[in-house]
């Protein structure tokens, strides 16, 4: 009866063991996905901030802010515009990448990380391969098409001048992004 009674004991004490690795094991795997969605996070916030310097850097050979209306400067305009656009897109984008997804129903509703920063990820990688073959459609002239192509010219050269490092964070931010679309913790 003895050695029945420390059968038993032992067999409860190896399956508290395996849940609480169970639990453990898990708790890693939910660890991993959040520092990997705070790693794609800076990695969005980095592509934002070197290109907010960048545009800020590039934009003083196409005029003054303060005369671009009374000069009708196009060009100015179509640049501040994409760029103004392309940082607040980084920036929602940002933000967007630290939700979660709920579902669930019932007594109780979870979060879930679905990996999201893999498609904004992927557009940016798009527009940074793209931008050098778009940059031959743009003439030469950046009087042309009422002065817009020296904005595009302006545009294309600051993405195009950070176009390594860009490529390289959206590489690494849709890898990790897709790891978490597949752990879905």
């Amino acid at each position: 009866m003895m050695n029945q009674k420390h059968g038993e004991e032992s067999l409860r004490d190896k399956e508290a063991k395996s849940r609480a690795r169970g639990r453990g094991a898990a708790g890693v795997v939910v660890l991993g996905s959040r520092i990997m969605q705070l790693i794609s996070f800076g990695l969005m916030a980095y592509m934002v901030i070197i290109m907010g310097l960048e545009f800020w850097g590039w934009r003083s050979g196409l005029g003054s802010i303060r005369f671009m209306a009374s000069e009708r400067n196009y060009s100015l305009a179509f640049y501040l515009g994409a760029a103004g656009a392309a940082e607040a897109l980084g920036i929602i984008w940002c933000f967007w990448i630290l939700t979660r997804k709920p579902s669930g129903g019932g007594v109780r509703l979870k979060s879930y990380d679905t990996g999201r920063g893999f498609i904004p990820f992927l557009l940016c990688l798009a527009v940074v391969l793209g931008i050098a073959r778009a940059m031959d459609f743009v003439p030469s002239d950046p009087s042309a098409w009422k002065g817009l192509a020296g904005g595009i010219q302006t545009f294309g050269a600051a993405l195009i001048f950070r176009q390594g490092t860009l490529q390289l964070c959206c590489v690494a931010g849709a890898g990790l992004s897709l790891i978490r679309k597949i752990l879905r913790v």
